[in-house]
């Protein structure tokens, strides 16, 4: 086995990792869907530490198993119960003395944590922990229960999440799969262990896992009157190929948190995305759209300054969903002082700009008091008008964001 390193050179470029912007090594965390075959927590965190291609090994600092009540007490019964065939101690513990050098009292990488999946429970108000995944609605519970987690993981910029899809259910690692399809970034990691016959199918009488990695102290296997070396195991730690499909939005914080909200907005963005941009006109006198050729007039100056708006904070990309953070922009941009907490960090500074530049040639006066309302009718009048005349080019339900087009000004 590789003689441990410092963490510093655990996270060296070569592993994929880089310092922080707050000189920081990233914290490192592993998230592992987890059945009745808790072996693959030891054997991915081996393979992590003693890397087959030569490269840096890494030592997670938190292990996350995500698993059902079954799972849970499988966890406890093979890596967490102390065992003669490995001196007295538990499998986790000797796991961890043998990579973290002693794993001294004051060590707390390699703390294994178990998130246990769990749904409502209507009949009393509270949550019901699953003991296993055998329904439709055990399945959307695992689907919540996993992107949360995952979300959870992606979120700080000085984290870097390792996440293995070998164990628990196929739809538990599919799910994970899709979730970081969905939300890991390119400097995560989707892993899944391979371990070479026959030691990922050495049980005990009560099917309890021998193997748990090679350089354990339980050395001689035996099934069918066989005997084999654990040290003889090869595991390979494979790389799951994913699309960082978040880079496409630079505000993750505003996608939906549930898995079925978040499918559907990454469809309709890619519905936008694919639409063949339509040629939009406004003019004043009178106040019309021009979408395609399709004209639309509109009932009053309002509503064209406000589709005036959108369409240009379109293509600043400045909008998301949130109509109340829209009529704060929408003010700024008519020189009228926004209220900045109902504005996004990201954009705050854009939006104080934006009003200085143009406080000394405000807007009309009814701009200064402008609501989500304000800004959610004129568009739905203009969604409304269009599907009417058979215009192609549509506008979404429920978002500001619009599909491609090109705005040629306002006349």
């Amino acid at each position: 086995m590789k003689k441990r390193e410092s963490r510093k050179a655990e996270l060296s470029p070569t592993g994929g990792d880089q310092p922080t912007a707050r000189g920081r090594e990233p914290r490192v965390t592993l998230l592992a869907v987890v059945g009745v075959s808790p072996a693959i927590l030891s054997e991915t965190v081996w393979a992590l530490a003693n890397p087959a291609d030569g490269g840096a090994p890494v030592t997670p600092d938190d292990v996350i198993a995500i698993t059902t009540l079954r799972g849970q007490d499988a966890i406890g019964r093979c890596l967490q119960t102390p065992s003669p065939n490995f001196n007295g101690r538990t499998v986790w513990q000797t796991l961890r003395e043998e990579l973290l050098g002693g794993a001294s009292p004051g060590e707390e990488r390699l703390t294994l944590r178990i998130s246990v999946i769990e749904r409502p429970d209507p009949a009393t108000g509270g949550t019901e922990k699953l003991a296993d995944i055998k329904d439709r609605s055990h399945n959307m519970a695992a689907a919540e229960h996993i992107l949360k987690a995952v979300r959870d993981h992606t979120d700080a910029d000085d984290e870097r999440l390792i996440a293995s899809i070998a164990g628990g259910r196929k739809t538990m690692g599919a799910l994970l799969h899709a979730a970081f399809s969905h939300l890991a970034r390119p400097q995560d990691r989707l892993t899944h262990i391979l371990v070479s016959e026959p030691y990922d199918s050495l049980y005990d009488s009560e099917r309890n896992p021998l193997f748990f990695y090679p350089t354990q102290p339980h050395q001689s296997l035996t099934r069918d009157g066989r005997t084999f070396e654990a040290r003889q195991a090869r595991l390979d730690l494979a790389d799951v190929p994913f699309a960082p499909m978040r880079l496409r939005f630079p505000d993750i914080a505003k996608i939906p948190s549930r898995f079925r909200d978040l499918v559907q907005t990454y469809v309709a963005t890619w519905a936008r995305d694919a639409s063949k941009p339509a040629l939009i006109e406004l003019r004043r006198d009178p106040p019309r759209a021009i979408v395609d050729g399709v004209k639309v007039e509109f009932e009053s100056e309002r509503q064209l300054r406000v589709v005036e708006f959108i369409l240009i904070a379109n293509q600043r990309d400045w909008l998301v969903r949130d109509q109340v953070e829209a009529a704060e922009l929408f003010k700024a941009c008519h020189g009228y002082q926004p209220t900045l907490e109902r504005v996004r960090p990201a954009l705050r500074k854009v939006a104080q700009q934006t009003f200085e530049e143009r406080r000394l040639t405000p807007g009309e006066p009814w701009i200064a008091g402008a609501s989500s309302e304000d800004i959610k009718r004129p568009l739905s009048w203009l969604r409304v008008a269009l599907r009417k005349l058979g215009c192609p080019w549509k506008i979404p339900e429920r978002d500001l964001r619009l599909f491609p087009f090109r705005f040629s000004g306002t006349q």
